[in-house]
């Protein structure tokens, strides 16, 4: 393994130019992380937790009580934007690449690249930034039918709505679930 990294090391020295994917694996690193209840989660969201049932961030984004929802929002945006601190993981990278011509292509929704220090020119984030999802988050959630076929439960005991597959056919239950399409790289309006 040491080969390998010591190898990659020496193809970013060497290199004119780098191109980087980010995804959450980046945001764990730090110790971010969407879909675990870890130490921190609980220590920022425990009353969440307690109160709702909410057990991860993906969970309290897309709560389906509006208030409440806007409320998780709220204090992740405090938490991991408005107070982010830079990590030693995004130190690092920053060192790494500071004198390099670089872009950085990433689904994280953070803007931690941003506020470590990485020039905003050289992001694309795919998703937008979360405090902008805040901003345009409506009041109202809009309600579809789910065809209850469409509900998908994985191996590990999670379920989620296979939105291909719902729709509003004469096949479709009185059972309801919340949704609403987000496209975070145009403005929406509420």
């Amino acid at each position: 393994m040491n080969k390998l990294i010591l190898k990659a090391c020496q193809a970013l020295t060497q290199a004119d130019a780098v191109l980087i994917g980010a995804s959450n694996g980046l945001s764990i690193a730090e110790g971010y992380h969407l879909f675990a209840c870890n130490d921190m989660y609980q220590h920022q969201f425990g009353d969440f937790l307690q109160q709702y049932g909410i057990r991860n961030v993906i969970e309290g984004c897309f709560f389906p009580d509006p208030q409440i929802r806007r409320e998780f929002l709220q204090r992740l945006i405090h938490h991991w934007v408005e107070t982010y601190q830079p990590s030693q993981v995004m130190k690092d990278l920053l060192a790494l690449i500071q004198h390099k011509d670089y872009f950085i292509l990433t689904t994280n929704a953070d803007t931690h690249l941003e506020l470590s220090g990485m020039d905003p020119n050289r992001i694309f984030e795919m998703e937008g930034p979360l405090y902008k999802l805040f901003r345009e988050l409506p009041s109202q959630t809009k309600v579809v039918r789910c065809n209850p076929s469409s509900l998908v439960t994985t191996g590990n005991g999670w379920s989620y709505w296979n939105w291909a597959s719902a729709g509003t056919t004469a096949s479709s239950s009185n059972r309801s679930c919340n949704w609403r399409p987000v496209n975070r790289m145009q403005p929406t309006s509420p």
